[in-house]
């Protein structure tokens, strides 16, 4: 199957992760019909992580946001890993992030977040805004509804002069 295979010669040639089970069949000499059967269970580890992918992507986050970034290490042919994956931050004064992921905007400024996970980097460019965020307002601010009903709220932040700041 797509696991491995076996040439002629008995070299097994891994594929792709999982299990495979490689059979060697012996005949005795000077009787005829008699085998002998030898069995071995060869188990094919994926590649080393090659690609890293990172949810959520922001681009942009406003001062004092906290967020949880989850990265997936991926070898070279899709084969999900299981890998630890670490985090950096090129400027901890701009953007902190905790090995695991747990990501903190702290001032105004650009930085490059990184992941790493065994030869596999991956990075995300954030761009962190001041906060001028004064009031949140949500709409509509007191809906009336049934069991099954759908309401779509919307949330607007305002500044000090009380404009909207858009998203």
């Amino acid at each position: 199957g797509d696991v491995g295979e076996v040439d002629s010669t008995g070299v097994f040639t891994g594929g792709y992760q999982g299990y495979a089970r490689v059979t060697a069949v012996g005949f005795i000499r000077g009787q005829q019909g008699s085998q002998v059967l030898g069995e071995a269970l060869v188990r094919v580890l994926p590649e080393p992580p090659a690609r890293i992918a990172l949810d959520p992507r922001p681009a942009r986050l406003v001062a004092g946001s906290r967020l949880t970034l989850a990265a997936t290490p991926f070898s070279k042919h899709g084969d999900r890993r299981s890998d630890p994956v670490t985090f950096t931050s090129s400027n901890p004064r701009v953007a902190t992030v905790s090995a695991d992921g747990r990501l903190r905007a702290v001032a105004a400024g650009r930085v490059t977040l990184t992941a790493k996970a065994g030869p596999a980097t991956e990075t995300l460019v954030l761009q962190v805004l001041p906060n001028t965020v004064t009031r949140l307002s949500v709409e509509p601010a007191a809906p009336t509804v049934r069991t099954g009903d759908v309401v779509q709220f919307t949330a607007t932040a305002h500044n000090a002069a009380g404009r909207s700041l858009g998203d």
